[in-house]
Protein backbone atom coordinates (compact mmCIF):
# COMPACT_ATOMS: atom_id res chain seq x y z
CA UNK A 1 0.00 0.00 0.00
CA UNK A 2 1.14 3.46 -1.36
CA UNK A 3 2.81 4.75 2.26
CA UNK A 4 1.39 8.48 0.96
CA UNK A 5 -2.13 7.08 0.56
CA UNK A 6 -2.10 5.86 3.83
CA UNK A 7 -1.27 8.97 5.23
CA UNK A 8 -3.77 10.89 3.36
CA UNK A 9 -6.43 8.08 4.71
CA UNK A 10 -5.51 8.48 8.48
CA UNK A 11 -5.02 12.04 8.36
CA UNK A 12 -8.70 12.65 7.20
CA UNK A 13 -9.84 9.78 9.80
CA UNK A 14 -8.38 11.44 12.78
CA UNK A 15 -9.75 14.57 11.86
CA UNK A 16 -13.52 13.02 10.97
CA UNK A 17 -13.30 11.19 14.33
CA UNK A 18 -12.31 14.13 16.32
CA UNK A 19 -14.48 17.23 14.11
CA UNK A 20 -18.13 16.54 15.71
CA UNK A 21 -19.29 19.04 12.98
CA UNK A 22 -17.56 17.38 10.30
CA UNK A 23 -19.06 13.77 11.11
CA UNK A 24 -22.12 15.25 11.58
CA UNK A 25 -22.30 16.99 8.82
CA UNK A 26 -21.20 13.68 6.61
CA UNK A 27 -24.46 12.02 8.61
CA UNK A 28 -26.62 14.23 7.82
CA UNK A 29 -25.63 14.31 3.95
CA UNK A 30 -25.81 10.42 3.18
CA UNK A 31 -29.52 10.61 4.35
CA UNK A 32 -30.26 13.27 1.88
CA UNK A 33 -32.00 12.48 -0.86
CA UNK A 34 -29.64 13.53 -3.07
CA UNK A 35 -26.85 12.28 -0.55
CA UNK A 36 -23.00 13.69 -2.30
CA UNK A 37 -20.71 12.29 0.63
CA UNK A 38 -17.34 12.80 -1.83
CA UNK A 39 -18.62 16.44 -2.68
CA UNK A 40 -19.25 17.43 1.18
CA UNK A 41 -15.80 16.35 1.68
CA UNK A 42 -13.89 18.05 -1.07
CA UNK A 43 -15.71 21.23 0.22
CA UNK A 44 -14.24 20.44 4.14
CA UNK A 45 -10.80 20.55 2.09
CA UNK A 46 -10.17 16.37 1.53
CA UNK A 47 -9.69 15.04 -1.90
CA UNK A 48 -9.23 11.57 -2.75
CA UNK A 49 -8.49 9.26 -5.83
CA UNK A 50 -10.92 6.61 -6.67
CA UNK A 51 -9.44 3.49 -4.20
CA UNK A 52 -8.21 5.56 -1.47
CA UNK A 53 -10.78 3.73 0.66
CA UNK A 54 -9.23 0.56 0.49
CA UNK A 55 -6.50 1.98 2.95
CA UNK A 56 -8.91 1.45 5.43
CA UNK A 57 -8.50 -2.49 5.08
CA UNK A 58 -4.52 -1.70 6.46
CA UNK A 59 -5.14 0.65 8.89
CA UNK A 60 -7.52 -2.14 10.45
CA UNK A 61 -5.75 -5.45 10.68
CA UNK A 62 -2.81 -5.87 12.74
CA UNK A 63 0.36 -5.14 12.03
CA UNK A 64 2.82 -1.84 11.70
CA UNK A 65 -0.07 0.38 10.10
CA UNK A 66 -2.51 -1.06 12.94
CA UNK A 67 -4.81 2.14 13.54
CA UNK A 68 -6.38 1.41 17.64
CA UNK A 69 -8.99 3.81 16.85
CA UNK A 70 -10.65 0.76 14.78
CA UNK A 71 -11.14 -1.14 17.49
CA UNK A 72 -12.97 1.46 18.86
CA UNK A 73 -16.34 0.44 21.04
CA UNK A 74 -16.94 -1.51 24.25
CA UNK A 75 -15.90 -4.94 24.73
CA UNK A 76 -17.34 -7.40 27.54
CA UNK A 77 -14.26 -10.14 28.81
CA UNK A 78 -15.04 -13.77 28.98
CA UNK A 79 -14.93 -15.18 32.21
CA UNK A 80 -11.43 -14.66 33.68
CA UNK A 81 -10.12 -15.18 36.45
CA UNK A 82 -9.20 -11.66 37.32
CA UNK A 83 -11.97 -10.27 37.53
CA UNK A 84 -12.07 -8.24 34.90
CA UNK A 85 -15.69 -7.01 32.98
CA UNK A 86 -15.46 -4.14 30.66
CA UNK A 87 -13.02 -2.72 28.16
CA UNK A 88 -13.28 0.01 25.81
CA UNK A 89 -11.66 1.84 23.54
CA UNK A 90 -12.16 5.63 23.07
CA UNK A 91 -13.23 6.29 19.57
CA UNK A 92 -11.20 9.72 19.18
CA UNK A 93 -8.04 9.46 21.87
CA UNK A 94 -7.84 5.99 21.45
CA UNK A 95 -7.18 5.36 25.15
CA UNK A 96 -8.06 2.18 26.68
CA UNK A 97 -10.65 1.84 29.96
CA UNK A 98 -11.14 -0.94 31.58
CA UNK A 99 -13.73 -1.89 34.37
CA UNK A 100 -14.61 2.50 33.31
CA UNK A 101 -10.72 3.38 34.56
CA UNK A 102 -8.49 4.65 32.19
CA UNK A 103 -5.33 1.86 31.66
CA UNK A 104 -1.60 3.24 31.87
CA UNK A 105 1.04 2.52 29.83
CA UNK A 106 -0.71 1.89 26.64
CA UNK A 107 1.55 0.87 23.74
CA UNK A 108 0.73 -0.74 20.22
CA UNK A 109 3.91 -2.08 18.89
CA UNK A 110 4.91 -3.13 14.92
CA UNK A 111 2.50 -6.68 15.35
CA UNK A 112 -0.31 -5.00 16.53
CA UNK A 113 -0.35 -5.91 19.85
CA UNK A 114 -1.47 -3.47 22.65
CA UNK A 115 -0.29 -3.71 26.21
CA UNK A 116 -1.43 -1.93 28.84
CA UNK A 117 -1.47 -2.00 32.91
CA UNK A 118 -5.27 -2.06 35.14
CA UNK A 119 -6.35 0.37 38.19
CA UNK A 120 -6.60 -3.55 39.46
CA UNK A 121 -2.71 -4.32 39.25
CA UNK A 122 -2.88 -6.13 36.18
CA UNK A 123 -0.79 -6.43 32.58
CA UNK A 124 -2.68 -6.88 29.29
CA UNK A 125 -1.11 -8.10 26.08
CA UNK A 126 -3.83 -8.10 23.69
CA UNK A 127 -4.99 -8.03 19.70
CA UNK A 128 -8.07 -6.74 18.33
CA UNK A 129 -10.38 -8.08 15.00
CA UNK A 130 -11.83 -5.42 14.35
CA UNK A 131 -15.60 -4.94 12.99
CA UNK A 132 -15.92 -5.23 8.98
CA UNK A 133 -16.96 -2.08 6.97
CA UNK A 134 -19.51 -2.82 4.56
CA UNK A 135 -18.76 -4.16 0.76
CA UNK A 136 -15.41 -6.16 2.51
CA UNK A 137 -15.79 -9.62 0.58
CA UNK A 138 -15.63 -11.44 3.63
CA UNK A 139 -17.09 -9.68 6.68
CA UNK A 140 -15.14 -10.66 10.22
CA UNK A 141 -18.19 -12.79 12.11
CA UNK A 142 -17.05 -11.37 15.51
CA UNK A 143 -15.23 -8.12 16.41
CA UNK A 144 -13.32 -9.18 19.57
CA UNK A 145 -10.16 -9.68 20.91
CA UNK A 146 -7.66 -12.08 22.38
CA UNK A 147 -4.52 -12.03 24.64
CA UNK A 148 -3.32 -12.37 27.62
CA UNK A 149 -3.25 -11.42 31.48
CA UNK A 150 -0.93 -11.23 34.73
CA UNK A 151 -0.63 -9.92 37.98
CA UNK A 152 1.38 -6.98 37.89
CA UNK A 153 4.74 -7.54 38.93
CA UNK A 154 4.99 -10.96 39.61
CA UNK A 155 5.79 -12.25 36.17
CA UNK A 156 4.69 -15.79 34.95
CA UNK A 157 1.14 -16.78 35.88
CA UNK A 158 -0.54 -15.80 32.58
CA UNK A 159 -4.49 -16.13 31.62
CA UNK A 160 -5.53 -16.10 28.20
CA UNK A 161 -8.00 -13.93 27.91
CA UNK A 162 -11.00 -12.56 25.33
CA UNK A 163 -13.34 -10.47 24.93
CA UNK A 164 -16.11 -9.82 22.19
CA UNK A 165 -17.56 -6.72 21.16
CA UNK A 166 -21.00 -5.49 22.54
CA UNK A 167 -23.22 -2.86 21.78
CA UNK A 168 -24.85 -0.41 24.82
CA UNK A 169 -26.73 1.21 22.71
CA UNK A 170 -28.52 -2.14 20.85
CA UNK A 171 -29.44 -3.04 17.16
CA UNK A 172 -29.98 -0.13 14.55
CA UNK A 173 -32.11 -2.70 12.61
CA UNK A 174 -34.37 -3.95 15.13
CA UNK A 175 -37.36 -2.42 15.11
CA UNK A 176 -38.07 -2.95 19.16
CA UNK A 177 -34.59 -2.41 19.89
CA UNK A 178 -34.05 -3.90 23.92
CA UNK A 179 -30.80 -5.80 23.83
CA UNK A 180 -27.24 -5.02 23.40
CA UNK A 181 -26.25 -8.28 21.08
CA UNK A 182 -24.13 -9.55 24.20
CA UNK A 183 -24.00 -13.32 22.87
CA UNK A 184 -23.37 -14.60 27.25
CA UNK A 185 -23.38 -11.51 29.13
CA UNK A 186 -21.36 -12.04 32.42
CA UNK A 187 -23.24 -10.67 35.77
CA UNK A 188 -19.99 -11.11 37.69
CA UNK A 189 -19.43 -7.16 37.73
CA UNK A 190 -20.10 -5.15 40.60
CA UNK A 191 -23.30 -2.20 40.88
CA UNK A 192 -20.58 0.17 41.57
CA UNK A 193 -18.21 -0.79 38.45
CA UNK A 194 -21.34 -0.97 36.24
CA UNK A 195 -22.33 2.49 37.12
CA UNK A 196 -18.68 3.40 36.50
CA UNK A 197 -18.46 1.86 33.36
CA UNK A 198 -21.73 3.01 32.04
CA UNK A 199 -21.34 6.35 33.44
CA UNK A 200 -17.73 6.39 31.27
CA UNK A 201 -19.48 5.49 27.95
CA UNK A 202 -22.06 7.85 28.11
CA UNK A 203 -20.06 10.80 29.27
CA UNK A 204 -17.83 10.37 25.86
CA UNK A 205 -21.05 9.77 23.70
CA UNK A 206 -22.34 12.73 24.75
CA UNK A 207 -19.29 14.51 23.74
CA UNK A 208 -18.43 12.63 20.61
CA UNK A 209 -20.83 11.80 17.79
CA UNK A 210 -17.99 8.93 16.60
CA UNK A 211 -18.50 7.24 20.42
CA UNK A 212 -21.49 7.15 20.05
CA UNK A 213 -21.82 5.72 16.39
CA UNK A 214 -19.14 2.74 18.08
CA UNK A 215 -22.12 1.65 20.50
CA UNK A 216 -24.55 0.96 18.22
CA UNK A 217 -24.64 -1.93 16.20
CA UNK A 218 -26.14 -2.66 12.60
CA UNK A 219 -26.52 -6.30 12.64
CA UNK A 220 -28.82 -8.73 10.72
CA UNK A 221 -28.57 -12.18 12.22
CA UNK A 222 -30.86 -14.45 9.56
CA UNK A 223 -30.03 -17.49 10.88
CA UNK A 224 -31.75 -16.82 13.71
CA UNK A 225 -35.08 -15.56 12.30
CA UNK A 226 -36.69 -13.58 9.35
CA UNK A 227 -35.54 -9.88 9.93
CA UNK A 228 -38.60 -7.99 10.47
CA UNK A 229 -39.36 -5.39 7.91
CA UNK A 230 -38.28 -1.66 8.76
CA UNK A 231 -37.69 1.02 6.91
CA UNK A 232 -36.87 -0.22 4.08
CA UNK A 233 -40.53 -1.59 2.93
CA UNK A 234 -40.71 -5.30 1.47
CA UNK A 235 -37.06 -5.85 1.27
CA UNK A 236 -35.47 -8.41 3.53
CA UNK A 237 -32.03 -8.10 4.24
CA UNK A 238 -31.05 -11.00 4.57
CA UNK A 239 -26.92 -12.04 5.16
CA UNK A 240 -26.26 -8.14 4.04
CA UNK A 241 -24.63 -7.34 7.80
CA UNK A 242 -24.23 -11.06 9.38
CA UNK A 243 -21.97 -10.13 12.54
CA UNK A 244 -22.45 -6.14 12.17
CA UNK A 245 -20.32 -3.49 10.77
CA UNK A 246 -18.08 -0.80 11.50
CA UNK A 247 -20.79 2.11 11.13
CA UNK A 248 -18.84 4.92 12.08
CA UNK A 249 -15.87 3.96 9.73
CA UNK A 250 -18.30 2.73 7.01
CA UNK A 251 -19.90 6.13 7.53
CA UNK A 252 -16.38 7.65 7.09
CA UNK A 253 -15.57 5.72 3.67
CA UNK A 254 -18.58 6.91 2.41
CA UNK A 255 -16.86 9.93 1.85
CA UNK A 256 -13.74 8.37 0.16
CA UNK A 257 -13.15 7.66 -3.24
CA UNK A 258 -16.11 5.74 -5.64
CA UNK A 259 -16.92 4.23 -1.97
CA UNK A 260 -20.35 5.13 -1.61
CA UNK A 261 -21.75 5.34 -5.01
CA UNK A 262 -19.78 1.94 -6.37
CA UNK A 263 -18.94 -0.25 -3.30
CA UNK A 264 -21.21 1.04 -0.63
CA UNK A 265 -24.39 1.68 -3.02
CA UNK A 266 -23.73 -1.56 -4.77
CA UNK A 267 -23.43 -3.48 -2.41
CA UNK A 268 -27.07 -2.93 -0.13
CA UNK A 269 -28.19 -1.47 -3.26
CA UNK A 270 -28.21 -4.88 -4.93
CA UNK A 271 -31.14 -5.68 -2.29
CA UNK A 272 -33.48 -2.70 -3.26
CA UNK A 273 -33.07 0.99 -3.89
CA UNK A 274 -32.67 3.26 -1.32
CA UNK A 275 -31.32 0.76 1.52
CA UNK A 276 -28.10 2.84 1.25
CA UNK A 277 -30.07 6.25 2.72
CA UNK A 278 -32.22 4.31 5.17
CA UNK A 279 -29.26 2.59 6.06
CA UNK A 280 -27.60 5.90 7.25
CA UNK A 281 -31.46 6.98 8.54
CA UNK A 282 -31.68 3.65 10.96
CA UNK A 283 -28.20 4.99 12.27
CA UNK A 284 -28.87 8.75 12.89
CA UNK A 285 -32.24 7.74 14.10
CA UNK A 286 -30.86 5.60 17.23
CA UNK A 287 -28.11 7.62 17.88
CA UNK A 288 -30.89 10.12 18.76
CA UNK A 289 -32.47 7.16 20.55
CA UNK A 290 -29.32 7.19 22.56
CA UNK A 291 -28.78 10.44 23.62
CA UNK A 292 -32.51 11.18 24.62
CA UNK A 293 -31.96 7.53 26.83
CA UNK A 294 -29.02 9.20 28.32
CA UNK A 295 -31.06 12.52 28.97
CA UNK A 296 -33.49 10.30 30.59
CA UNK A 297 -31.52 8.99 33.04
CA UNK A 298 -29.55 12.27 33.47
CA UNK A 299 -33.26 13.22 34.30
CA UNK A 300 -34.30 10.43 36.71
CA UNK A 301 -31.42 9.93 38.73
CA UNK A 302 -31.01 13.60 39.48
CA UNK A 303 -31.82 14.64 42.60
CA UNK A 304 -34.05 17.58 42.98
CA UNK A 305 -34.46 20.58 45.69
CA UNK A 306 -38.31 19.71 46.56
CA UNK A 307 -39.50 22.25 49.62
CA UNK A 308 -40.13 25.17 47.80
CA UNK A 309 -42.33 23.22 45.13
CA UNK A 310 -44.19 21.41 47.39
CA UNK A 311 -44.10 23.72 50.17
CA UNK A 312 -44.28 27.35 49.71
CA UNK A 313 -45.46 27.17 45.74
CA UNK A 314 -48.20 24.98 46.91
CA UNK A 315 -49.08 27.34 49.60
CA UNK A 316 -49.27 30.30 47.27
CA UNK A 317 -51.66 28.66 44.79
CA UNK A 318 -53.73 27.76 47.32
CA UNK A 319 -53.74 31.22 49.04
CA UNK A 320 -54.78 33.09 45.39
CA UNK A 321 -58.00 31.75 45.40
CA UNK A 322 -60.98 33.19 46.98
CA UNK A 323 -63.92 31.99 49.18
CA UNK A 324 -66.00 30.54 46.07
CA UNK A 325 -63.32 28.79 44.26
CA UNK A 326 -61.58 27.26 47.56
CA UNK A 327 -64.69 25.77 48.01
CA UNK A 328 -64.97 24.32 44.45
CA UNK A 329 -65.03 20.00 44.83
CA UNK A 330 -62.51 20.77 42.03
CA UNK A 331 -59.84 22.48 42.66
CA UNK A 332 -57.64 20.45 43.93
CA UNK A 333 -57.16 18.68 40.88
CA UNK A 334 -56.71 22.06 39.25
CA UNK A 335 -53.60 22.93 41.89
CA UNK A 336 -52.03 19.04 41.25
CA UNK A 337 -51.88 19.91 37.56
CA UNK A 338 -50.05 23.60 38.12
CA UNK A 339 -47.73 21.36 40.90
CA UNK A 340 -46.93 19.48 37.64
CA UNK A 341 -46.52 22.43 35.55
CA UNK A 342 -44.32 24.19 38.21
CA UNK A 343 -42.57 20.92 39.05
CA UNK A 344 -40.88 20.71 35.29
CA UNK A 345 -40.15 24.16 35.08
CA UNK A 346 -38.29 24.25 38.63
CA UNK A 347 -36.47 20.75 37.51
CA UNK A 348 -35.13 22.74 34.46
CA UNK A 349 -33.84 25.40 36.38
CA UNK A 350 -32.43 22.88 38.57
CA UNK A 351 -30.85 20.84 35.88
CA UNK A 352 -29.88 23.85 33.74
CA UNK A 353 -26.23 23.50 33.75
CA UNK A 354 -26.40 19.89 33.56
CA UNK A 355 -28.42 19.27 30.27
CA UNK A 356 -26.90 22.73 28.87
CA UNK A 357 -23.01 21.26 29.37
CA UNK A 358 -23.58 17.43 28.67
CA UNK A 359 -26.14 17.94 25.60
CA UNK A 360 -24.68 20.61 23.44
CA UNK A 361 -24.47 18.67 20.40
CA UNK A 362 -28.40 16.76 20.79
CA UNK A 363 -29.67 20.26 20.75
CA UNK A 364 -27.39 21.90 18.20
CA UNK A 365 -28.31 18.69 15.69
CA UNK A 366 -31.44 17.67 16.33
CA UNK A 367 -33.05 20.55 18.48
CA UNK A 368 -36.91 19.41 18.04
CA UNK A 369 -36.16 15.93 18.77
CA UNK A 370 -34.20 16.75 21.94
CA UNK A 371 -37.17 18.85 23.15
CA UNK A 372 -39.50 16.30 22.93
CA UNK A 373 -36.97 13.99 25.02
CA UNK A 374 -36.68 16.28 27.68
CA UNK A 375 -39.97 17.15 27.87
CA UNK A 376 -40.88 13.36 28.00
CA UNK A 377 -38.21 13.23 30.44
CA UNK A 378 -39.36 15.42 33.23
CA UNK A 379 -43.22 13.86 32.74
CA UNK A 380 -42.25 10.86 33.37
CA UNK A 381 -39.97 11.74 36.47
CA UNK A 382 -42.51 13.78 38.16
CA UNK A 383 -45.32 10.57 37.09
CA UNK A 384 -42.87 8.37 39.18
CA UNK A 385 -41.50 10.43 41.96
CA UNK A 386 -44.68 12.49 42.75
CA UNK A 387 -47.47 10.06 42.68
CA UNK A 388 -50.68 11.63 42.43
CA UNK A 389 -52.07 10.20 45.64
CA UNK A 390 -49.38 11.73 47.36
CA UNK A 391 -49.36 15.23 45.81
CA UNK A 392 -53.18 15.04 46.51
CA UNK A 393 -53.10 14.96 50.12
CA UNK A 394 -50.67 17.42 50.36
CA UNK A 395 -52.99 19.98 48.13
CA UNK A 396 -55.77 19.08 50.30
CA UNK A 397 -54.01 19.76 53.38
CA UNK A 398 -52.97 23.14 52.57
CA UNK A 399 -56.93 23.70 51.16
CA UNK A 400 -58.08 22.55 54.44
CA UNK A 401 -55.40 25.07 56.29
CA UNK A 402 -56.90 27.83 54.33
CA UNK A 403 -60.77 26.84 54.52
CA UNK A 404 -59.84 26.82 58.37
CA UNK A 405 -58.09 30.01 58.32
CA UNK A 406 -60.14 32.40 55.88
CA UNK A 407 -62.94 30.65 54.54
CA UNK A 408 -65.01 29.79 57.94
CA UNK A 409 -63.91 32.21 59.60
CA UNK A 410 -65.16 34.43 57.03
CA UNK A 411 -68.86 32.39 57.13
CA UNK A 412 -69.16 32.36 60.80
CA UNK A 413 -69.06 36.09 60.72
CA UNK A 414 -71.52 36.10 58.08
CA UNK A 415 -73.91 33.78 60.31
CA UNK A 416 -73.36 36.07 63.41
CA UNK A 417 -74.37 39.49 61.47
CA UNK A 418 -77.29 36.98 60.18
CA UNK A 419 -78.05 36.35 64.31
CA UNK A 420 -77.89 40.29 64.78
CA UNK A 421 -80.09 40.95 61.60
CA UNK A 422 -82.82 38.77 63.12
CA UNK A 423 -83.04 40.59 66.29
CA UNK A 424 -83.14 43.20 64.81
CA UNK A 425 -86.00 42.34 62.98
CA UNK A 426 -87.52 40.68 65.94
CA UNK A 427 -87.85 44.09 67.58
CA UNK A 428 -89.24 46.24 64.80
CA UNK A 429 -91.86 43.57 63.92
CA UNK A 430 -92.55 43.29 67.68
CA UNK A 431 -93.05 47.63 67.61
CA UNK A 432 -94.86 47.48 64.90
CA UNK A 433 -97.62 45.15 66.01
CA UNK A 434 -97.31 47.37 69.80
CA UNK A 435 -98.49 50.39 67.01
CA UNK A 436 -101.48 48.29 65.88
CA UNK A 437 -105.01 48.84 66.60
CA UNK A 438 -105.34 44.85 67.62
CA UNK A 439 -106.84 43.81 70.70
CA UNK A 440 -104.10 42.39 73.63
CA UNK A 441 -105.17 39.29 72.95
CA UNK A 442 -104.38 39.53 69.12
CA UNK A 443 -100.87 41.13 70.03
CA UNK A 444 -99.72 38.98 72.56
CA UNK A 445 -100.56 35.88 69.93
CA UNK A 446 -98.71 37.42 66.84
CA UNK A 447 -95.83 38.17 69.26
CA UNK A 448 -95.74 34.57 69.98
CA UNK A 449 -95.41 33.83 66.23
CA UNK A 450 -92.64 36.14 65.61
CA UNK A 451 -90.76 34.93 68.95
CA UNK A 452 -91.41 31.52 67.77
CA UNK A 453 -89.93 32.27 63.84
CA UNK A 454 -86.96 34.19 65.60
CA UNK A 455 -86.43 31.09 68.30
CA UNK A 456 -86.22 28.93 65.01
CA UNK A 457 -83.66 31.01 62.92
CA UNK A 458 -81.53 31.46 65.77
CA UNK A 459 -81.35 27.94 66.73
CA UNK A 460 -80.85 27.34 62.98
CA UNK A 461 -78.19 29.73 62.69
CA UNK A 462 -76.23 28.58 66.01
CA UNK A 463 -76.17 25.52 64.88
CA UNK A 464 -74.90 26.38 61.56
CA UNK A 465 -72.38 28.19 63.42
CA UNK A 466 -71.52 24.96 65.76
CA UNK A 467 -70.87 22.82 62.87
CA UNK A 468 -68.41 25.67 61.06
CA UNK A 469 -66.67 25.16 64.43
CA UNK A 470 -66.27 21.76 64.35
CA UNK A 471 -65.36 21.92 60.84
CA UNK A 472 -62.73 24.59 61.59
CA UNK A 473 -61.53 22.49 64.20
CA UNK A 474 -61.26 19.32 62.09
CA UNK A 475 -59.73 21.37 59.13
CA UNK A 476 -56.87 22.62 61.56
CA UNK A 477 -55.91 19.56 63.05
CA UNK A 478 -56.06 17.81 59.43
CA UNK A 479 -53.63 20.71 58.70
CA UNK A 480 -50.92 21.60 60.94
CA UNK A 481 -47.71 22.46 59.84
CA UNK A 482 -46.69 18.85 61.72
CA UNK A 483 -48.87 17.20 59.56
CA UNK A 484 -47.63 19.42 56.12
CA UNK A 485 -44.19 18.93 57.52
CA UNK A 486 -44.66 14.99 57.82
CA UNK A 487 -46.75 14.49 54.65
CA UNK A 488 -43.66 16.98 52.61
CA UNK A 489 -41.08 14.93 54.20
CA UNK A 490 -42.90 11.55 52.96
CA UNK A 491 -43.11 12.50 49.59
CA UNK A 492 -39.35 13.58 49.76
CA UNK A 493 -38.03 10.12 51.35
CA UNK A 494 -40.31 8.14 48.39
CA UNK A 495 -39.10 10.64 45.74
CA UNK A 496 -35.80 9.40 47.11
CA UNK A 497 -36.30 5.89 46.99
CA UNK A 498 -37.61 6.19 43.46
CA UNK A 499 -34.50 7.89 42.46
CA UNK A 500 -32.48 5.18 43.94
CA UNK A 501 -34.68 2.72 42.61
CA UNK A 502 -34.23 3.92 38.83
CA UNK A 503 -30.06 3.74 39.47
CA UNK A 504 -30.25 0.38 40.87
CA UNK A 505 -32.48 -0.47 38.17
CA UNK A 506 -30.11 0.82 35.32
CA UNK A 507 -27.35 -1.03 36.66
CA UNK A 508 -28.78 -4.59 36.54
CA UNK A 509 -30.17 -3.94 33.41
CA UNK A 510 -26.53 -2.74 32.00
CA UNK A 511 -25.41 -6.03 33.88
CA UNK A 512 -27.73 -8.50 31.96
CA UNK A 513 -27.30 -7.19 28.92
CA UNK A 514 -30.39 -4.98 28.39
CA UNK A 515 -30.36 -1.50 26.92
CA UNK A 516 -30.58 1.09 29.57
Amino acid sequence: MDPQKLNTVQAYLEKIYSDNDLLSGLLINVTEKKANPTEYIEKKGFKFQSDDWEAVKVLEKPGPNFDLRLAAGVYRFDTNKAGLWELMVHSVTRAIYVDGKQVTSQKTNSQGWVTCSTESQHDLRIQFKCASIVGEPQPHSKPQFTGEVSKTGEGGGKEVITGQRYYPWGNAYDKINTKQLITNPSTSASDEIVRVCRKLREDEAVKSLAVALDLLACQSRPLDRPHEISTYGSIDKGDLLVGGVHIALTLSCAAIGTYFGKVLGAFVGAIGGGVTRNYFIDIRDNVVKGWSRDLKSLVSEKELELDDILKEKIKERVEERDNVQLKDPNLSKEIENEVKGMYILNAKDQLADDVEDRFQWYQTLWTREFKEAYDAALTEKFDEQMPQSQIESLVKINIDRRVAEKVIPDDIKELGVQLDNADQDRKKKEEEVDKSGKTWAEKRAEKQKIKDEYDGKVKRLKGEIEEKQEDKDEREKKSSGTIIDSTLEEIKRNAERRRKEAIDRAARKDRDGEIV
